[in-house]
């Protein structure tokens, strides 16, 4: 029975941890989203090459304070919909990595 509970807590734990459909976030600094991720890996590349960044087409500007939730994921990418903010309505591509380092869960 000891091990059944000590199991539970940690089935309890895991699932709280992460990104799932559903989560909401705020931002808490600008990131950058694309249509697709594809595009977001080819923007990134160009970056490295010519030193700039650069919006429009493909690539978003997603602002500090928007909020976001989490529509879909798909291996280091995280499908997010603007749910408040600029860009109402919106949905691109982000990293799951810089989601977690500049947004907070709701």
């Amino acid at each position: 029975m000891r091990k059944l509970i000590m199991l539970m807590v940690l089935l309890v734990l895991l699932v709280g941890c992460g990104i799932s459909k559903g989560d909401m976030y705020v931002l808490t600094d600008m990131m950058i989203g694309a249509d697709t991720p594809e595009d977001f890996i080819a923007a990134l590349e160009d970056a490295q090459q010519d030193g700039t960044l650069e919006t429009g087409g493909p690539i978003h500007t997603i602002f500090d304070e928007d909020i976001v939730k989490i529509i879909d994921t798909k291996d280091e990418w995280v499908l997010i919909e603007i749910i408040e903010g600029y860009d109402e309505g919106e949905q691109w591509w982000v990293s799951k990595g810089d989601l977690e380092q500049y947004a907070e869960k709701q």
